[in-house]
């Protein structure tokens, strides 16, 4: 994610995404290996001479405790993300749609999540609003992002 201030607010560019799906692979991986491969990736998506080492902060799930170990034993600053599931996508949705979030077209895994991204009717006909909870990984992902750096004003990487 790329964070820029334009015309007095910011925008937010999605610029990469590192996307691993355990179950179309059949193979979970351990947080050392997930690591090994968001290393690598990271080293790719970044401009050249940019130290991955040096992203401001890697966003993480706050129950995600093993995987936030191994991302600080390599170097990064972790901090948990905040997720408020209903607020955070009031602020994605805000942001789509005011163009303040712009999305990569090489990011084809968010691309495909949001088009299949549906509010769950069960709960809703009990009042509750809460997403259908299939594929939305890269969901998830923005909203962590944009949901925490709204709130802090900071911005960083993400990883689930």
């Amino acid at each position: 994610y790329a964070k820029v201030a334009e015309k007095g607010r910011f925008k937010y560019y999605k610029l990469a995404e590192f996307y691993y799906d355990a179950q179309q692979r059949r193979r979970q991986l351990t947080d050392n290996e997930f690591a090994e491969m968001f290393d690598s990736w990271l080293a790719e998506a970044v401009p050249n001479g940019f130290n991955p080492k040096s992203v401001w902060c890697v966003y993480c799930d706050p129950s995600a405790v093993s995987w936030k170990v191994e991302l600080a034993k390599r170097g990064y600053r972790v901090l948990n993300a905040d997720n408020d599931v209903v607020n955070g996508i009031r602020v994605v949705g805000s942001k789509l749609s005011l163009h303040d979030y712009l999305i990569d077209k090489s990011c084809v895994n968010t691309e495909m999540e949001y088009q299949n991204y549906i509010w769950d009717r069960t709960y809703q006909e009990r009042g509750i609003d809460k997403p259908f909870k299939y594929k939305d990984h890269t969901c998830d992902t923005d909203r962590y992002v944009l949901y925490t750096d709204s709130l802090n004003g900071m911005s960083g990487v993400y990883s689930l």
